[in-house]
């Protein structure tokens, strides 16, 4: 029960780093900046489904005793909200490479490095889509390619762009033309 309070409680901390992800996609972009945009409503779309993941698993675990099946299917639900936004993730991340790969500047907002990690972090997180398909092997909701991968890549994605984030900051990309 702890563990679905902490993912509800904490999905939301997601945003503000979407946000100062965007900050930097629409200094990019420029005024007219829909990929940014975009990143922003599929971010938040993409959220959602973590949080109701947090809330199926508090449920799962708020009535022991309750029939087998009836936690089972509540659980079954909180894995499937939890892995298979794997659509948006994709999206989200070529759509923040494309931005990133796009900026003609001779010094980038971001470094180029970043766009191409974003392309191929959406691509690993694709095979969290197939849980649904298989209960074991690699492709379950516990699997190698759709859980650990994915979860180890996006961990890594994160660390990186903050990293990338904290370096434009500190060379003032945001305020220079």
């Amino acid at each position: 029960m702890t563990g679905g309070i902490l993912i509800a409680a904490s999905s939301p901390l997601f945003f503000p780093f979407a946000a100062a992800i965007a900050t930097f996609l629409k200094k990019i972009e420029g005024e007219h900046a829909p990929l940014t945009l975009a990143f922003l409503m599929i971010c938040a779309a993409g959220f959602v489904t973590v949080f109701l993941a947090g809330l199926f698993f508090t449920v799962a675990a708020y009535r022991p005793d309750y029939p087998d099946t009836t936690i089972a299917i509540m659980s079954d639900i909180a894995f499937f909200l939890f892995v298979m936004p794997a659509v948006p993730a994709f999206v989200q991340n070529i759509v923040t490479g494309i931005v990133i790969l796009g900026d003609r500047r001779a010094q980038p907002v971001l470094p180029r490095w970043l766009g191409y990690m974003n392309l191929w972090t959406g691509v690993l997180l694709l095979p969290g889509l197939a849980v649904g398909l298989f209960k074991v092997g690699p492709f379950a909701w516990n699997g190698v390619l759709a859980f650990w991968v994915p979860a180890v890549v996006f961990a890594i994605w994160f660390n990186l762009m903050i990293v990338a984030m904290l370096g434009a900051i500190r060379r003032d990309a945001l305020t220079q033309a």
